[in-house]
């Protein structure tokens, strides 16, 4: 339970460093390391936590579940820079769901040409996680298959309002390139407090 008192609502300010990504990625463990150097046991968040930063920017842990994804709406427009970490011990679903969740992030009008996304590389300490050019690699062919099975759907439907297409028509998706924003990969440890 962390405080939000004096923090404000949603709306307000473009001073948001917004924490976002899959469930169990270390979303919570990263907002605690980073305001109090703790780790406390954590359970899947179903509410966002905020709380001001010593800069006076507002720090905001994201839950990952697909269900209150839309909610993530009103903290885009006030991101001044997003954080999504991923889980690098998980060669598979750790590049997917990371994927999938930049995703969504880079089609939505809102960031073309915004704030910068720091994906974070969460668990790089444990033997066989991927390193974050590996991760960048696997997260880029997964979004252009994704790239693939959204064009193949011929009709636009009502949840594609607001969406940015996203790569080159005929080109291989690459970050650099087709990013509408800067997107930068970093190994991160956050149990044992390796936080770039």
């Amino acid at each position: 339970p962390t405080s939000t008192k004096g923090v404000g609502s949603r709306r307000g300010a473009k001073n948001a460093v917004v924490l976002v990504g899959p469930s169990g990625a270390g979303k919570t463990c990263l907002f605690h390391k980073i305001l109090r150097d703790e780790l406390p046991e954590t359970l899947t968040s179903m509410k966002e936590q905020q709380e001001k930063l010593p800069s006076g920017k507002l720090l905001v842990d994201f839950p990952g579940h697909l269900r209150l994804r839309a909610a993530l709406d009103a903290w885009l427009d006030r991101a001044v820079a997003l954080v999504l970490v991923i889980d690098a011990s998980n060669p598979r679903s750790g590049p997917r769901d990371g994927a999938e969740f930049l995703f969504e992030l880079l089609t939505d009008a809102r960031l073309e040409a915004g704030p910068p996304v720091l994906v974070a590389c969460n668990k790089s300490d444990v033997v066989g996680a991927k390193a974050p050019d590996k991760i960048r690699v696997a997260m880029e062919r997964e979004m252009e298959e994704l790239r693939r099975t959204r064009a193949a759907k011929a009709d636009v439907s009502a949840s594609d309002e607001g969406k940015l297409p996203l790569g080159r028509p005929g080109v291989k998706f690459k970050l650099e390139e087709d990013s509408p924003c800067d997107v930068t990969f970093t190994a991160a440890s956050v149990v044992n407090g390796d936080i770039h």
